[in-house]
């Protein structure tokens, strides 16, 4: 009010109402603010949320008072958490059995873990598994929890020796074939 301003006066206070809005990435990095407050009815957008070995699929949230179109939220009156939700990326897994036969998993997810079987060949033995573990052959080869991309691996072989032994029964043998 101005010095030497006379009447009465009359104010009307208008208030926003506050919401508290917390955003869990569920693991996931998250490059926006996590812990904040907004007008209600308001409208802002969600950053998309990264998280190794996974894909984004959605926001999660408490409230039925809210929109989620993608990735932007229209407020209601309620304060809300929004939670990311993931789903496991796939990666494949290739073999060359080099003749052999054996089934094994061809798709793993980082949530998996599990060890390569060892494969067959009539008259060889397998000396172990090469290429996404590196050029010496492995005869236990695990994907461990946590591991992504996809894989290939070739399995390796060695000739299978015999020895023959006769039994000549009072007979004899000589070394000419």
């Amino acid at each position: 009010i101005y010095k030497g301003s006379i009447g009465n006066r009359k104010y009307t206070a208008h208030w926003n109402k506050l919401l508290h809005i917390q955003i869990d990435p569920s693991g996931g990095e998250y490059s926006g603010e996590v812990d904040f407050y907004k007008d209600a009815y308001e409208t802002f957008s969600l950053e998309i949320p990264q998280k190794n070995g996974y894909e984004f699929k959605e926001w999660k949230v408490s409230s039925n008072d809210v929109e989620i179109n993608g990735n932007n939220v229209k407020l209601g009156e309620t304060s809300i958490k929004i939670t990311a939700v993931w789903s496991p990326i796939s990666y494949t897994i290739t073999y060359n059995l080099n003749g052999g036969s054996g089934t094994t998993k061809n798709q793993y997810t980082i949530e998996d873990e599990f060890t390569l079987i060892i494969p067959t060949k009539s008259g060889y033995t397998f000396t172990g598994w090469t290429g996404s573990n590196g050029t010496t052959a492995s005869k236990t080869v695990t994907i461990s929890r946590g591991t992504t991309g996809d894989k290939t691996y070739t399995a390796n072989w060695q000739i299978t020796n015999y020895t023959i032994t006769y039994n000549l029964n009072g007979g004899s043998a000589s070394n000419k074939t």
